[in-house]
């Protein structure tokens, strides 16, 4: 009779972690939980990144998007059921001159503002010495 309830109960047992393993598995999951609609894809990788989507489509548990960007195209696979990107790709790099980043024009010389300069420096200057300094208090 003991041995009964000790199979009852290590079977039950068993039944419990064997459901908590499989729902802990990432496909139990996706079976579980229906797929986010394309267009809040899109819309949430727009956010992330800005440019044009030239295509999206699902294949299975992701979303694959075609992105043009100013500094090419990309593939970016998303999850359907999250929304998290698994993975960005560049497909094309553009080198056209345009869009890449110009220097800043120089700063013409300016008399008044390098003699600014210099007075900050100074009132730095002598802030650091008065940190070096004791103070009154300390000396007694």
């Amino acid at each position: 009779m003991k041995t009964i309830y000790t199979w009852m109960i290590g079977g039950m047992v068993a039944a419990i972690l064997i459901t908590i393993c499989l729902l802990q598995w990432p496909w139990a999951r996706s079976l579980a939980a229906s797929p986010l609609e394309e267009k809040t894809v899109v819309q949430s990788v727009l956010h992330q990144y800005p440019g044009e989507v030239l295509e999206s489509q699902r294949l299975d548990n992701f979303y694959v998007i075609k992105l043009e960007r100013t500094k090419g195209k990309y593939v970016i696979k998303v999850n359907a059921y999250d929304g998290v990107i698994q993975s960005i790709k560049r497909t094309q790099m553009y080198t056209d001159a345009k869009q890449e980043p110009q220097d800043p024009p120089p700063v013409p010389h300016n008399p008044v503002t390098n003699q600014i300069q210099s007075i900050n420096l100074t009132r730095f200057l002598l802030s650091l010495q008065r940190m070096k300094q004791p103070s009154l208090l300390q000396k007694q």
